[in-house]
């Protein structure tokens, strides 16, 4: 389990740092801004969709850093377990 955790977030680390991927959020986000600046205030509907799929957006790269995270905080925790267990068997006895 902490494994598969410590994997998950060097998974998407891996995603995170991929040139191809930061260029699509970057499109993405400056074509939803783009849109955003383009509307009336008065279509309620078009605002409504535009700030949806920015949360939608924002969301999906929220979950990627929690994976990264959350990897991170495994990987520190089965570090201190490791060292936990080799200290108890060096004592010496």
């Amino acid at each position: 389990m902490i494994e598969d955790q410590i994997i998950k977030g060097n998974d998407a680390q891996h995603l995170l740092d991929n040139p191809i991927l930061k260029e699509a959020f970057d499109l993405l986000h400056e074509s939803i801004d783009d849109r955003l600046t383009s509307i009336t205030t008065t279509d309620i509907k078009e605002c409504q969709d535009v700030i949806r799929t920015k949360q939608l957006l924002l969301g999906i790269e929220k979950a990627i850093y929690t994976f990264i995270e959350t990897g991170k905080y495994k990987k520190a925790e089965l570090a201190a377990l490791t060292k936990e267990k080799n200290s108890i068997f060096s004592r010496g006895y």
